[in-house]
């Protein structure tokens, strides 16, 4: 009897730990902004990203990703609010020459949810830009998520509970039922 009981404990918290656990993600939406061109040649675009749905933890951050072959010249021209956040954003711009990103890096001085910052760059692709890649990381820096960054009005699916969730919870109700007295 107790080890059954044990089982199904077992079962529904692994469930709950399986279950998807991008209904607690970090969303960072963007609007891109085509800006006048300072230079002939040059493509100048702005980001203005928010940033919700989080749970940043003290010194914990968010690293966004700029593929070489298509972003320049990394600049945030509005930083997110101080009282939270380190300022300046660490900015490293994108080297064709290496074999890594450009970066823009926030860090949380607070427990925070949220953020809005700019961030201008010289488009090299064609068309217009659009999404890249981002990453949270902890107090440690140790990566904790990634993603894709999401346009401003874009819809996201909300995530359905695990199917080991729904099972469990029925074999556990199933099993009270069982158990209750008769008469």
């Amino acid at each position: 009897m107790r080890a059954s009981r044990f089982l199904l404990s077992a079962l529904f918290i692994a469930a709950l730990a399986s279950g998807s656990s991008s209904a607690f993600a970090i969303t960072v939406n963007y609007t891109a902004i085509d800006l006048p061109d300072p230079v002939p040649g040059t493509d100048r675009w702005q980001y203005a990203y928010t940033i919700s749905a989080g749970g940043f933890v003290p010194f914990g951050g968010l690293n966004l990703l700029f593929d070489p072959a298509l972003y320049a010249g990394l600049a945030v021209t509005g930083e997110p609010d101080a009282t939270d956040w380190m300022t300046p954003s660490l900015v490293i711009d994108p080297d064709p020459l290496l074999p890594a990103d450009g970066l823009v890096t926030l860090t949380a001085l607070n427990a925070v949810d949220s953020a809005s910052f700019i961030v201008e760059f010289d488009w090299l692709g064609a068309g217009t830009p659009g999404a890249q890649a981002f990453e949270v990381f902890d107090d440690f820096l140790t990566p904790v998520s990634s993603g894709q960054t999401l346009a401003a009005g874009s819809v996201i699916d909300v995530p359905e509970p695990s199917a080991l969730l729904l099972l469990s919870g029925g074999v556990l109700a199933v099993t009270r039922r069982c158990r209750a007295p008769t008469g």
